[in-house]
Order: C-alpha cells, then structure tokens, then sequence
C-alpha cells in the first residue's frame, strides 16, 4: 500500500493505462503477424487489400502515443520494402499519408540587388598615451 496519496493515486492512473493500452498492443502484435503471413504467401490481391489498413493502424497507434513515431516509420518502411519486391506496381492509396503529395508550384520573384558603400573613415592622429611611472621611479629621478 502507498504511503503517500500522490503514489496511490498514480498507481491507479497507470493500472486505467495498462488496461486502456493492453488490447492496442495486442491488436499491434497481431497486424505485424498478420502482414508477415501475408507477405510470405505472396497473393497480391490480399496485400493490396490488408498492408494499406496495416500502416493507417500503425499510424493510429503513433496518435495514441502506444507507438513511437519513428518506430512505426520503420515498420512501415520495412514492410513496404517487402511488398515493393513482390509487387512493384503497387501504389498506396493517399489516406495511408506514405503516398507522395504534390509539391504545391513555387513563385520565383526577382530580388534587385543594391550595392551599398562602405563608410569612409577618417583617420585622426592622436597622441601617444603618456608613460606612467612608479613612485619608487619618481623618488630615484629626483635625488
């Protein structure tokens, strides 16, 4: 039992986590089961119907924070790697967002470049600073 209720009440946070995110795991484990099967049974119509829902799933995974972006980047990468071996023709639909989006047509404008003068410096003679001397240099000069 916590001792303190801070500690108690995290503890009951973490176990309504675990319960919400065990069943997402699972469901995780099985997709990548499920596409590894897929792929080795190499039926193009079973891969263009099951690998799109399996990368918006790994997606949906990385906005419940259950996957790392970047882990689920690698998932699908590897996975498309796969697929692009056995089926090279096969293209993603744009829901899945790995399919290439068109770069909108950029404006090329013109910049007039203006030469701009540096400042002339006047250059002014000064004085050299004084020598200092010590007081003990001072009391030899004068005796």
């Amino acid at each position: 039992m916590a001792n303190l209720a801070s500690v108690a009440k995290r503890a009951r946070q973490a176990e309504k986590r675990r319960l919400r995110n065990a069943p997402l795991r699972a469901r995780m484990r099985s997709v990548k089961k499920k596409v590894s099967v897929i792929l080795e049974s190499k039926n193009i119509e079973e891969i263009r119907v099951f690998i799109p829902q399996a990368l918006r799933t790994f997606d949906k995974l990385v906005t419940k924070n259950i996957l790392r972006k970047q882990t689920a980047a690698r998932y699908k990468s590897r996975i498309m790697a796969k697929v692009n071996v056995i089926d090279p023709e096969f293209v993603l639909p744009k829901i899945t967002g790995l399919a290439t989006k068109e770069a909108p047509e950029k404006k090329v404008v013109e910049k007039k470049v203006v030469e701009k003068k540096a400042p002339v410096k006047e250059v002014v003679a000064e004085k050299a600073p004084a020598k200092k001397t010590s007081k003990k240099a001072a009391t030899k000069k004068e005796d």
